[in-house]
């Protein structure tokens, strides 16, 4: 479990730096722990939670945050072509945008 937190602790670290902003950052991780949290709930009824698990959840961490870096450098990108904040967050996930 600690290793787990010190993973999130220090995603959140790098995108600290590399947006150089307080939300953005706290979204992509705050969506990590949700991914991590659902994981760990999912695994606990049926007591296979082990060493193995945890290294797979740590990888899921960084997958959830590359993701996160993607779909808001591509928002980001869609704003200063003019969409509105709906159409470029749908847009973002995939949704007819053309370019996934």
């Amino acid at each position: 479990m600690i290793v787990l937190l010190m993973a999130v602790f220090l995603v959140f670290t790098v995108l600290l730096l590399e947006f150089g902003s307080f939300s953005e950052p706290l979204a992509i991780v705050f969506g990590a722990v949700l991914a991590m949290f659902g994981t760990v709930l999912a695994l606990w009824p049926r007591d296979i939670l082990e060493r193995r698990l945890a290294a797979g959840a740590i990888i899921g961490v960084g997958i959830v945050a590359k993701n996160g870096i993607l779909m808001l450098d591509f928002v980001k990108e869609l704003r200063a072509k003019g969409l509105d904040l709906t159409e470029a967050l749908v847009r973002s996930d995939g949704g007819g945008s053309g370019r996934f």
